[in-house]
């Protein structure tokens, strides 16, 4: 999500947006912003299963804990920022919260368990190849047709469509031929809902 959302976060925003008084102009503020929340959501997708990882230890306290470092480190940053910055300091700060308690819950994690299992590494990295290729489908996707879609909201919604599906297509097939774990429950459950639907 966080892949595609910036590669297409200007038709995305433009398509759900942009009419009445939000000008093109508030669009480019609002990726400005986006562009940013984006690099803490790569954060809190790692930080998420931590916190389970945790909770299954009946362990309860130190993701709290972390939880009240991670407001401190928001507020010393966005204090440092919101003059000089305005709201982008505010996104800024929020990013930073979300990076500070995804590395101490892995700092964290690290002493009590230890190092990685070699099947965590190969999902890791799984998961980080086939969101590469994506973004590098989403790009050329989007290159090659953008300059032959009409303007407006219409452009918007076909370039999201051709592009976004294109990159989705790529990283749907690139889990399942490294099979992904993840990606065969996945699928299982797509063809479950299907039949059902039948």
């Amino acid at each position: 999500a966080a892949v595609v959302l910036w590669l297409l976060g200007e038709p995305v925003t433009r398509l759900l947006f942009e009419r009445g008084e939000f000008t093109a102009a508030d669009t480019a503020q609002v990726v400005a912003a986006l562009n940013i929340y984006l690099i803490g959501m790569l954060f809190a997708a790692v930080d998420y299963p931590l916190n389970f990882a945790f909770y299954a230890r009946f362990n309860t306290w130190l993701p709290a804990l972390v939880g009240v470092i991670s407001v401190g480190i928001y507020t010393v940053v966005a204090l440092a920022l919101i003059e000089p910055l305005g709201y982008i300091g505010l996104v800024w700060a929020d990013t930073a919260k979300q990076a500070g308690h995804a590395l101490i819950m892995v700092f964290l994690l690290w002493r009590v368990v230890g190092r990685l299992g070699a099947e965590t590494w190969r999902g890791f990295l799984t998961v980080a190849l086939a969101g590469g290729a994506m973004a590098l489908v989403i790009y050329a996707a989007a290159a090659l047709v953008a300059p032959w879609l009409p303007g407006g909201a219409l452009g918007a919604l076909l370039l999201v469509v051709l592009a976004g599906g294109a990159g989705f297509a790529t990283y749907a097939a690139l889990l399942a031929a490294l099979r992904l774990p993840d990606a065969r429950s996945l699928a299982t459950a797509v063809q479950s809902r299907l039949a059902r639907g039948r």
